[in-house]
């Protein structure tokens, strides 16, 4: 698993040099690599794993694949997968970030059929994680570009995320409930 997420990085990160089209060339070689790879028997789930990551970020990116081949590629893994819960969660996130990708762009998002057919299945998936997904999915599909582009940025994946650990941004919220008669928040040390 650690070999996979480094391998992700080094694609996400390139070279680390100011040379876009190196890190261009790396990604479309990892695209058509893995490209060839689906429909192979007896993939790794893991390397099953890096592929739907990659084909997601990057499938579309140089313009020699479709949004609808990538989908569909993406959609014969987990298929092909199907008692792989894990190598699905990756398709799906992979589907969600081409649809971001091509609505933040302007264009019209058409959902195959076995592509529509995946995501009803996994709306009733026994697992939590496969439906919360399934419904992300829909719910980002129905966003306007520019709301779709502030959740699922294009080439973000290596992107710092600040994150303020004292949610200031709560303060008036809570503020208001306390008036409203709610409980002050005890810390647990002192519960």
């Amino acid at each position: 698993i650690k070999v996979a997420h480094n391998l992700m990085r080094l694609i996400a990160e390139g070279f680390g040099e100011d040379d876009g089209t190196a890190d261009s060339q790396l990604r479309l070689s990892a695209v058509e690599s893995y490209l060839g790879f689906i429909g192979k028997p007896k993939l790794p789930s893991t390397f099953l794993q890096v592929i739907c990551w990659v084909l997601g970020e990057y499938g579309t990116a140089c313009g020699k694949y479709s949004a609808s081949y990538i989908t569909g590629k993406l959609c014969d893994v987990a298929e092909a997968y199907s008692t792989d819960d894990t190598v699905k969660a990756y398709a799906v996130a992979a589907l969600m970030k081409i649809y971001a990708f091509e609505i933040a762009a302007g264009r019209k998002v058409d959902i195959l059929p076995e592509c529509q057919a995946l995501i009803e299945e996994l709306l009733a998936s026994h697992s939590t994680d496969l439906q919360q997904r399934a419904y992300e999915l829909q719910a980002v599909i129905a966003l306007d570009p520019q709301s779709v582009e502030s959740v699922l940025p294009f080439d973000a994946s290596c992107e710092d995320i600040e994150v303020n650990k004292s949610l200031s941004f709560l303060n008036s919220y809570v503020q208001q409930a306390l008036e409203k008669g709610a409980q002050p928040y005890i810390p647990e040390e002192q519960r």
